[in-house]
């Protein structure tokens, strides 16, 4: 509907709940030029429409459900949530206050008048809703499985104002599975109150009784007296109309004592003790009841107007929250007149308000306002007959207004130019005016043709395509959204996990595995005849996630003395890595640029995910990536230090425990000190600089070495953890040996072995032998000799005994690091012997540096006494007896 006079006007705005208002929870009251409004908040508003000033507001103790205006007495009665009935006397003089400013002269500031308690006239915390008619409050309550209509009246006592039960009958609530709201998919039965409505036989005076009209009116004595009985037309007693929130439509006079009441409802289920009628079940919450006339000679007056003229309406109209109407009306059957329950239904829902004027219907969605015809169209075949009656349609055809988020609507007035004013209010708290054009005399409508009506069909079709078009576009966006959200959580699921599994075993938890880890070990591999050192990395999941696609497991090598220097980096996508299942993959251990490996070498095993997988993946634009700061995220799931122990590839030979290995060169470390001596001294240099080192394939030419020799010695007490694995029959010795080799990936070679020597080769090819055999160590203890294991190490490169003697001295301090507190206590030390040996050491050291710095500064007279000074404190450094215990 489209019309020059169609506008709507907004008027003010109100404070509202977060969320917006609730259905069935607000209402608007019109009296001449004042409007009383509540909007589901402690708050009643009155405003003034031809000052269009703010009157007054009142604060009620709790939420403010419904109103009811009795203009005669000047009181407005209030239902408060969880509390009962409050009356407030309209006091004009009092509730308004003069502003002070000169600037705004003339203005009125409304003051904030709080009730009290005192204005509660009834006190029940189980009332939803309530009517008064003739000076009665009648009520409706929930108790437990029943609605409770209860009846007041004013006490006999003049100085309270106070209302008295005298009254009250029950029904029983329908237990049935209620339909769910369309527009957000929750269940408003629980939410949703009963509506009462009031009708009265002909010749009543109702104008007295309340200037809600939306809430009363005189049915026509056909219609009345089917309904409810000769009786009831007799005695000329108001019926009160109740809508509940399970779907019941029921009847209940007010004057029912001694009355029985007739009923010719589809779903009659009647109680002759309180004369309750159940008119209809809708099967939905009923949302709205109104009374109305649908003869199209009097559609245009007003409806106090039909009322002063004696026009009585002659239809009930039974609106439901998802849609379903019911519209009572008289109908001639079989020569004789019966109640008509017609049936429609609305293809919008959910209705969250309705109103009638004249034979018009006016109802909200979420979504539009829509005006309804409930009377047969005129046309020229019609008889006068048939248009006077005002036959209901066999079909609805709402039409849209255009005007949407109405959740509450009454009649103003209609102006003399046939238009009806509204009084609206929005779920955002709008207060708001709608003029809307009545057709279809007035010319606003337009006849429809078959021509009109197929192009209409074709504009209809084609804008449904669109949307239809447009809502499959938004609806796959949405779900490459969810997705991507989806996978984002799983990665911030997993990375919470490995965090948390990480700081449980910082704090000293004990723990089975990790749920995402990495396992490193170092093997030698053999390709195109050339022997190569590999580390192999195994990704495990024993999480209960899957590693999906962007997930990278990076490995990184670091070097130098405090493994900073980066070595290299490799990386490895994974590829849907499910639970309980591994990856496996290797990387090659390089050597430097000066062709020798630098030892030890830190691994970092990281897992990255990249948020560019995301946007790939779930196809979604680049300006997503603004949100996923960063390109990705990374966590470090464990670190390993690569030694010389790792690294050695060790020989299947056998040897004996006293067996020296021929290296080529003077075995004997006192003709190699001799021989490095003589290289100090400048000697020899020609023959220094040419050496065969031997290895697996080739020789190459290298610095003169020799067999360097070290040892190490470890009391017995604190290698008894590793102890505790040898078996009756197996030698001690071999033990820790095993247990020295037990991270390198031929271990294996080493448990054949039945003698406690060690034969391997390192990464730059030099020969290296380790020895174990358990000595008793004297002058140590006061107690007696310590027995100790002596690791023996023998080297052909300086280099390697380095490397090696490190990571032996590593190996022990994580036992000294993991050292129980229970273990065997350490032994009375001799303090003055332990201090005489440091004491001997740095007299020798001071020794050795003397004769360095002379050497240096070319101050030797004799190069053979400058040996024998140097073999004397050789030989006392390698007697020197120290223990770790």
């Amino acid at each position: 509907m489209t019309d020059s006079r169609q506008r709507v006007s907004y008027i003010a705005g109100f404070h509202c709940p977060a969320g917006g208002l609730s259905v069935g929870k607000t209402q608007i009251i019109c009296h001449r030029y004042e409007i009383y409004m509540c909007n589901g908040t402690e708050f009643c508003y009155i405003y003034d429409r031809q000052k269009l000033t703010l009157k007054a507001v009142y604060r009620f103790p709790n939420v403010v459900w419904r109103l009811e205006l009795k203009p005669n007495c000047n009181h407005l009665y209030t239902l408060c949530a969880s509390d009962g009935i409050y009356c407030v006397s309209l006091n004009t003089e009092k509730r308004l206050i003069k502003e002070a400013d000169s600037e705004a002269e003339g203005a009125f500031v409304p003051v904030v008048i709080p009730i009290d308690l005192t204005c509660c006239v009834v006190k029940d915390s189980d009332i939803t809703a309530f009517i008064i008619v003739d000076e009665t409050i009648v009520a409706v309550a929930k108790v437990q499985h029943s609605w409770r209509i209860k009846f007041f009246k004013r006490s006999d006592l003049e100085a309270t104002q106070k209302y008295e039960r005298y009254d009250d009958v029950e029904i029983s609530i329908v237990q049935r599975t209620r339909p769910v709201s369309l527009s957000s998919g929750t269940d408003y039965n629980d939410e949703l109150l009963p509506v009462l409505y009031c009708v009265y036989p002909p010749a009543a005076n109702i104008l007295t009784e309340s200037c809600h009209s939306n809430e009363r009116a005189i049915l026509e004595t056909s219609l009345f007296s089917l309904l409810f009985g000769v009786d009831a037309t007799m005695l000329r007693t108001p019926v009160i109309l109740c809508g509940f929130p399970d779907g019941q439509f029921c009847c209940l006079p007010l004057k029912r004592h001694s009355l029985s009441v007739m009923s010719y409802g589809p779903s009659e289920v009647s109680n002759c003790k309180t004369c309750v009628v159940v008119l209809h079940q809708l099967e939905q919450p009923v949302i709205f009841i109104q009374a109305q006339r649908t003869n199209q000679h009097v559609q245009e007056t007003d409806e106090r107007a039909q009322n002063e003229a004696g026009v009585n309406c002659n239809c009930i109209v039974i609106v439901g929250h998802h849609g379903r109407m019911v519209v009572i009306k008289a109908s001639n059957k079989s020569e004789m007149q019966v109640p008509d329950f017609r049936q429609y239904h609305l293809g919008q829902s959910p209705i969250l308000c309705g109103c009638c004027v004249g034979s018009y219907l006016y109802y909200s969605t979420s979504s539009e306002l829509f005006m309804l015809e409930l009377v047969c169209q005129k046309d020229s075949q019609d008889s006068e007959d048939s248009i006077q009656s005002g036959d209901l349609p066999l079909s609805l055809f709402p039409a849209s207004l255009n005007i949407c988020s109405v959740v509450n609507l009454t009649v103003s007035s209609i102006t003399s130019e046939g238009d009806t004013e509204f009084v609206a209010l929005s779920t955002a708290g709008r207060l708001m005016v709608c003029r809307l054009p009545r057709c279809p005399d007035n010319g606003c409508c337009d006849t429809l043709t078959a021509v009109k009506a197929s192009q209409k069909i074709k504009e209809l079709l084609s804008g449904i395509g669109s949307v239809s078009d447009r809502a499959t576009s938004v609806s796959k966006a949405i779900q490459q959204k969810n997705k991507a959200l989806a996978h984002l959580n799983q990665v911030l699921n997993v990375i919470s996990l490995v965090l948390s599994s990480q700081k449980s075993l910082g704090e000293g938890e004990q723990q089975c595995r990790q749920p995402i880890g990495c396992c490193v070990s170092t093997k030698w591999n053999r390709l195109l005849r050339q022997d190569s050192l590999i580390i192999c990395c195994s990704l495990e999941n024993f999480s209960g996630f899957t590693l999906e696609e962007g997930w990278t497991l990076s490995i990184q090598l670091l070097t130098g003395s405090d493994s900073t220097s980066m070595a290299a980096t490799s990386s490895f996508p994974v590829n849907k890595l499910i639970s309980g299942s591994k990856m496996e993959v290797t990387v090659p251990l390089n050597f430097g640029k000066n062709g020798q490996l630098t030892l030890p070498v830190k691994v970092q095993c990281i897992l990255f995910y990249s948020f560019t997988e995301i946007l790939e993946k779930h196809n979604l634009p680049a300006t997503e990536s603004q949100v996923l700061n960063g390109e990705g995220t990374c966590i470090i799931l464990n670190e390993y230090n690569i030694d010389l122990l790792h690294c050695l590839h060790l020989s299947c030979s056998t040897v004996s425990e006293t067996a020296v290995p021929d290296y080529g060169f003077p075995a004997h470390p006192v003709e190699v000190f001799l021989k490095s001596s003589q290289n100090l001294l400048g000697q020899n240099s020609k023959t220094a600089d040419k050496t065969q080192v031997y290895g697996p394939d080739s020789t190459i030419e290298r610095n003169p070495v020799g067999p360097f020799v070290a040892s190490i010695k470890v009391s017995c007490n604190l290698l008894e953890d590793v102890l505790k694995d040898c078996s009756s029959g197996s030698n001690p010795n071999c033990v820790v040996l095993l247990w020295l080799m037990s991270d390198n990936a031929e271990v294996e070679t080493v448990k054949a072995l039945k003698v406690p020597v060690v034969c391997g080769t390192t990464p730059d090819r030099s020969n290296v032998r380790l020895l174990a055999k358990k000595v008793s160590l004297m002058d140590l203890c006061f107690e007696g000799p310590i027995s100790a294991f002596e690791i023996h190490l023998e080297c052909a490169s300086l280099s390697a005994l380095c490397h090696l003697h490190c990571a032996i001295i590593g190996r022990i301090r994580n036992i000294l690091k993991h050292r129980d507190t229970h273990c065997s206590p350490l032994p009375n030390v001799r303090v003055q012997h332990l201090q005489e040996l440091l004491n001997q050491n740095e007299i020798l050291l001071k020794k050795v540096q003397a004769l360095r710095d002379h050497l240096c500064l070319g101050m030797v007279t004799s190069s053979s006494e400058t040996t024998e000074k140097l073999l004397m404190i050789y030989q006392e450094i390698r007697n020197f007896n120290l223990v770790i215990l």
